[in-house]
């Protein structure tokens, strides 16, 4: 048929073109046409988009020393109400000091104690957890309380931004000796570094008056 050795020649020159074009500029296209649409979805999508932390920083700081809290009264606090939040506290605590799941709640809820409001400001520790941990100490000696660490708080501190603040509370046994009290709050990461550390000016020890105004049991939902 006329033509059609002419149509076929041109048919495979425009293929070859193709194929040179494509092994030319190709490539660059391709990466072009993915690095837009990687941009386009992070656009729409910021929060999948990939941190990459240039200065690590980490702050904690002690807003304020509440007195005369109970345990059971922080339990109550944390669990913003919920009976089933508050049941899964008091488990924990048993579990932490190896007691009965049979003992009343009384054995440890009516514990007397300092609830510290902890401020924690994180740059550069996005999707990772930092912790809480803290004390009370002698304000004279400058020596811890051993029985402070019965109930030595650690608070996981969920960092979800590339600067994260968060406000957390810390609930510490109030020793009933010594006059004077400071807590030291600690900041770490989850491989233990220490990051930050603050601790308060010496206060007074809990007051008899303040002691016997404490509740002395758990209240019940």
């Amino acid at each position: 048929m006329p033509g059609t050795e002419d149509s076929g020649a041109q048919v495979g020159r425009d293929r070859g073109d193709g194929l040179r074009w494509f092994l030319a500029n190709g490539p660059g296209a391709v990466v072009a046409l993915v690095t837009g649409a990687v941009a386009l979805m992070f656009t729409l999508f910021p929060g999948l988009k990939p941190f990459t932390p240039t200065h690590l920083s980490a702050r904690v700081s002690v807003v304020s020393v509440e007195r005369a809290v109970s345990r059971d009264q922080w339990r109550w606090r944390k669990a913003l109400g919920d009976p089933a939040e508050h049941e899964r506290l008091v488990r924990a605590d048993f579990r932490a000091l190896h007691r009965p799941k049979s003992e009343p709640c009384e054995s440890l809820g009516e514990e007397p104690g300092y609830l510290v409001y902890v401020a924690v400001v994180a740059e550069g520790y996005k999707a990772h957890q930092l912790a809480l941990r803290a004390a009370v100490y002698d304000a004279a000696t400058h020596r811890r309380f051993r029985d402070s660490e019965e109930f030595r708080q650690v608070a996981r501190v969920p960092v979800d931004a590339p600067t994260a603040r968060s406000l957390q509370l810390i609930w510490l046994w109030a020793p009933t000796t010594g006059k004077r009290h400071y807590i030291q709050i600690e900041l770490y990461d989850l491989g233990n570094h220490l990051l930050d550390m603050r601790k308060t000016a010496g206060f007074p020890a809990l007051s008899d008056e303040e002691l016997t105004s404490m509740p002395t049991s758990c209240k019940r939902d």
